[in-house]
């Protein structure tokens, strides 16, 4: 992707670009992104905000023993905002919720010169990490992530704010 931009605006606003979104899935083949971003901008503005760039989103969703979840995310001089009122932006990373992982998640995330906000009010933004909400990882789990991000920023600003960069959060 390059040159591009991804917008959503109105009231229950989603935009994703290279990435991939589950729920209630189960996996236990391989599910790869493999996105190249180049001076691109995704920007979700409305109420329920979010904006996936180069990420992937699993809800309610098992990675089996043989299962493989991989994201690679090579962004370069590109702009990940979230703006709205539910705000969240996400950049280079992986994000669970109500998932169970006995398989393998990996993030590769190559992040430059680049930026991610989330500005509104409950905030959140991530950049080349990894997020587990109510989540669990088996004994065969791995849950790996690696981070090389240069001259980028994350920022989150609103009132409920948080930010992350290359990291693992478990919740």
């Amino acid at each position: 992707i390059e040159k591009s931009a991804n917008v959503a605006f109105g009231k229950g606003s989603t935009a994703n670009m290279g990435s991939i979104t589950m729920d209630g899935s189960k996996v236990n083949g391989k599910v790869l992104n493999n996105a190249k971003v180049r001076k691109s901008m995704n920007t979700a503005t409305g109420e329920n905000s979010t904006a996936n760039m180069a990420s992937i989103t699993m809800k309610n969703s098992e990675v089996g023993k043989g299962g493989v979840v991989s994201n690679k995310a090579d962004i370069e001089k590109s702009a990940n905002v979230a703006f709205g009122k539910g705000s969240t932006a996400n950049m280079g990373s992986i994000t669970m919720d109500g998932s169970k992982v006995n398989g393998r998640v990996l993030n590769n995330a190559k992040v430059k010169e680049s930026m991610n906000t989330a500005t509104g009010k409950n905030s959140t933004a991530n950049m080349g990490s990894i997020t587990l909400k109510n989540s669990t990882v088996g004994k065969t789990g791995l849950i790996s992530n690696k981070a090389d991000i240069e001259k980028s920023a994350n920022v989150a600003f609103g009132e409920n704010s948080e930010a992350n960069m290359g990291s693992i959060s478990l919740e």
